[in-house]
């Protein structure tokens, strides 16, 4: 995330869906009647990771190490109590989530897909957290082993021996309130507030030239930012973070 002056999107903020709050934390706010995504049934108001701001189709391999390390609250959830706060997502292929860490009625869970042709989910379920309650996690994938932590405890998954398909993906990380309801008035919804975020990888693709295709992020950027209705998505750049 490129995030020197401290903001991922270089001072980008939404008064409604995406802003900082007294605490400088950054708040995401999904109603239920908010836009949805090519895929989804569910509206989002989210951070999707962008490795080259000028080419999205640039995402990480399965080998190497690859983090995302959160601190966040569960602020508000819809009547189903149901909200996806991180995800590793494949990028090739079906383009398939590898693993939704999803609050459930105060229930850490998380759902891992045991192949990227396939609907199926594995889920790995972590003590209870309530509401306005201090979150950490973490989600690393090493050299094909998806490991997932949540306030000090810690679950593995081989994925090449789930599905050897896995090592032909392409992953991108996203985190933020992706909202696992739809019905209701526009004031029902998920909020998630963020107090620390950041991402890091041992390796990324390579431009033609040899070098690495991270660049300090332009102010042009800012023009990349993803806008559907109420569901907003906003890119993220790896290797820097707040908090």
């Amino acid at each position: 995330m490129p995030h020197r002056s401290g903001c991922t999107t270089e001072g980008y903020t939404n008064a409604t869906y995406f802003h900082r709050d007294e605490n400088g934390a950054l708040v995401f706010w999904c109603p239920v009647s908010g836009a949805t995504t090519k895929g989804s049934d569910y509206p989002r108001t989210e951070l999707r990771e962008v490795i080259d701001p000028a080419d999205d189709n640039v995402t990480w391999p399965a080998d190497g190490t690859h983090v995302l390390n959160v601190r966040c609250r569960v602020v508000e959830v819809p009547s189903s109590q149901k909200v996806i706060i991180g995800q590793i997502h494949s990028y090739s292929g079906q383009a398939r989530p590898l693993v939704k860490l999803q609050f459930s009625k105060g229930r850490i869970e998380a759902l891992v897909k045991v192949s990227p042709t396939q609907s199926q989910d594995r889920k790995l379920v972590f003590p209870d957290v309530g509401l306005n309650s201090d979150l950490d996690y973490q989600i690393k994938l090493q050299d094909g082993l998806l490991s997932v932590t949540v306030n000090g405890m810690t679950q593995t998954e081989n994925i090449f021996q789930n599905d050897a398909d896995w090592s032909k993906q392409t992953f991108y990380f996203k985190a933020g309130a992706y909202c696992q309801d739809n019905e209701g008035p526009a004031s029902e919804g998920a909020r998630v507030s963020f107090s620390r975020l950041s991402v890091s990888h041992s390796r990324i693709p390579a431009s033609p030239n040899g070098q690495s295709k991270l660049k300090r992020r332009p102010k042009s950027a800012i023009g990349r930012l993803r806008r559907r209705q109420r569901g907003i998505k906003i890119p993220l750049v790896h290797q820097k973070g707040f908090g």
